[in-house]
Order: C-alpha cells, then sequence, then structure tokens
C-alpha cells in the first residue's frame, strides 16, 4: 500500500480536527483522551508524542498568522499549510547545529511566505511552483570536496543510485557535492546517512566546513513526510467533528 504523512492525511482528509483537537487542549483534555478519540472515531493511531507536537506546532501557528489556517484553507492548500506546520520544528532542529540561526526569522518567513501563496491563489493570481530549483547555485562557488562525495565514490554509487537508495531528490545530493550546499531539512539528512551507514553528525562535518544550508531565498525546496506514517488503506472514514468529545 501507498503510504503518506499523518500530517498530510489529517490535512486533506480531516482539516476540521485540527481546530477540533486545539479546542479540546485548550478545554483540559488530556493528549491521550484526544488520540484515543481520533482512534476510535477515525481509525488513526497517532502516538501522543506525535499528537502533543501537532498540537504545539498548529497553537503556535494559530497564534502567529491570527486565525488565518481555517480547515477550509488548510483542505485548500495543505503543502503550503504543512510547510507552515513544519517550519516550527525545523527551526527548533536547526538550532541544534546552528547556534547563531535566527529561527524567529526562519518561522516568519516560511509561514508568511505561504499564507502570501494561500492569498495570491485565492485572487487568481499567479504564484511561483513550490518545487522550483535554483541554477547556480545562489551565487556559491563550487567547493573542492565534501564528505558527502567521498563517502559516495568510495561506496562506488552513482548520484542517481545513491539518491534511490535514499529516497530524496538527485538535486540534493548534486547541490551538496558540488556547492557544498547541505538540504534544509534533517530528515532528508538522515535518508542519506543511512543509505551510506554513516551518523548524521558524518555528512555535517561539510556544514561545520563551508556554513552553507539551503535557507537562502528557497526555504520550502524540500518536502519532507512525517516520520510518523499511516497506511492511506487503513484510514475509515471519519464522522463529523461537532461534539464535544469526553475526557
Amino acid at each position: 500500500m501507498r503510504r503518506s504523512s499523518v500530517l498530510g492525511t489529517l490535512a486533506t482528509q480531516y482539516p476540521h480536527l485540527f481546530q477540533q483537537m486545539l479546542e479540546w487542549k485548550r478545554s483540559g483534555m488530556f493528549v491521550r483522551n484526544i488520540a484515543q478519540h481520533i482512534e476510535q472515531v477515525c481509525g488513526m493511531r497517532i502516538p501522543r508524542s506525535a499528537l502533543s507536537h501537532y498540537l504545539w506546532r498548529y497553537e503556535r501557528l494559530v497564534d502567529d498568522t491570527d486565525g488565518f489556517w481555517t480547515p477550509e484553507r488548510i483542505q485548500s492548500y495543505p503543502e503550503e499549510f504543512i510547510r507552515s506546520m513544519n517550519a516550527y520544528a525545523y527551526a527548533h532542529m536547526y538550532t541544534r547545529y546552528d547556534p547563531k540561526m535566527d529561527a524567529p526569522s526562519y518561522i516568519r518567513h516560511t509561514v508568511d511566505a505561504m499564507r502570501e501563496r494561500v492569498i495570491a491563489q485565492e485572487h487568481g493570481e499567479s504564484v511561483p511552483p513550490l518545487s522550483a530549483r535554483a541554477v547556480g547555485y545562489r551565487g556559491y562557488t563550487p567547493v573542492p570536496s565534501t564528505v558527502l562525495h567521498k563517502l559516495r565514490t568510495k561506496r562506488q554509487l552513482t548520484v542517481g543510485e545513491l539518491a534511490r537508495r535514499a529516497r530524496v531528490g538527485r538535486y540534493s545530493i548534486i547541490k551538496w557535492e558540488r556547492y557544498g550546499v547541505v538540504p534544509n531539512s534533517l530528515r532528508t539528512t538522515s535518508r542519506i546517512a543511512d543509505a551510506l551507514g554513516v551518523s548524521i553528525d558524518t555528512l555535517l562535518q561539510d556544514y561545520n566546513a563551508y556554513r552553507r544550508i539551503d535557507l537562502r531565498g528557497e526555504l520550502f525546496i524540500e518536502s519532507d513526510r512525517d516520520d510518523l506514517l499511516a497506511e492511506d488503506g487503513d484510514v475509515p472514514s471519519c464522522h463529523s467533528y461537532t461534539g464535544d468529545a469526553s475526557s
């Protein structure tokens, strides 16, 4: 069966759940009770730790955008919504490797850009594609060598073979090897590290050497699936959330 992220499934199939879950949380309902109710009604099993993170991100997003993300917008523009949600998680992870990073600015830039995309589409205006790739790359000069290149060639893998093993785009690897630009997603970096049989810290030696991360201009190149995955075929129809859940 095809696998899709839990966050993506919630956004496309059950967009009203986000607002309802937040209301339950703010009313004092425990996360474990929210998770149990979702499993009973929708058949979706979401670990409490993951659900807690979703609620934390969504509450921040609602406050930062003055309630911009209504259930209708979540369902109509799931990619923009998911990127906005992930901005909070990415910013937190990046600061572990670069304490000087301006996390609030990164979040604000991402969230504002996604909101502007939605508004433009609602007004019938053209917007640049989310997956636009830079050619160049962004004024960076090629680097003499990278740990990634050495590891890949040592294992006698082509760029395409490594990309397939890691389940990432070829351009992420080409950009990294040629320009020393590390992906703007730790999930992508983790997949490449796993495919090469090394730790993330080993690959991040390139970041320590060149201090280049994909945060310039295109903050949304990588479109990662969530760490938690659900089978599409295992997700039955969910009843409308109009009443209160018992705690």
